[in-house]
């Protein structure tokens, strides 16, 4: 079972409990609310390209919120690859980036409002493909690299982390690694 499968059995089984909370505490998003905005954003993908994204490129920039999950939760639904990058990026950085992995475009905050207001599709799994994941180095030693991973790549580590610290559904995680640091799959 790959990341997206196992996300769309917890919305599924588990549509009432909380997914995300952010806002320092102040809105609690459930599994189902989540599933749908994904779902949204996946609509709004594919329409873009008239079908899948085929391991397309699609950076991510916001602050750590939870439209940033369902943006790339809703990427792995329409078939594209994400690539988290920060706000506070200079322009030069991420148009290098832009540039070099071909993304389709950005998803930002009013990006996902207009999202929001699509009609949700249900999606099908996506099996493993060339592109799910893009995360870039600092570019230390000269320009940042992209490191891409597969769809199966993703999913094995998500679960490898999970069995690594014992989680299971009853527990609560805080995020505090930067969202385009390789620790987000932990998260």
């Amino acid at each position: 079972m790959n990341f997206l499968e196992e996300f769309q059995q917890m919305a599924q089984q588990h549509s009432h409990k909380a997914a995300v909370v952010d806002y320092n505490g102040t809105r609690i998003t459930s599994y189902g609310e989540l599933y749908q905005l994904s779902c949204r954003i996946a609509a709004r993908l594919r329409r873009m390209e008239e079908g899948t994204l085929a391991g397309r490129a699609v950076l991510v920039s916001m602050d750590r919120r939870m439209e940033y999950v369902a943006a790339e939760i809703g990427i792995l639904m329409a078939g594209g690859a994400f690539v988290p990058v920060l706000p506070e990026y200079p322009k030069e950085r991420l148009e290098f980036i832009r540039k070099d992995c071909e993304a389709l475009g950005i998803i930002d905050r009013q990006w996902i409002a207009d999202a929001k207001t699509y009609d949700a599709e249900e999606f099908e799994a996506v099996g493993d493909r060339g592109r799910a994941l893009i995360i870039y180095t600092s570019g230390s030693t000269g320009q940042p690299k992209g490191i891409a991973h597969s769809m199966d790549s993703f999913s094995q580590g998500v679960m490898r982390d999970r069995e690594a610290l014992y989680l299971d559904e009853e527990d609560v995680m805080a995020a505090i690694a930067p969202m385009s640091f390789v620790a987000i799959l932990l998260e």
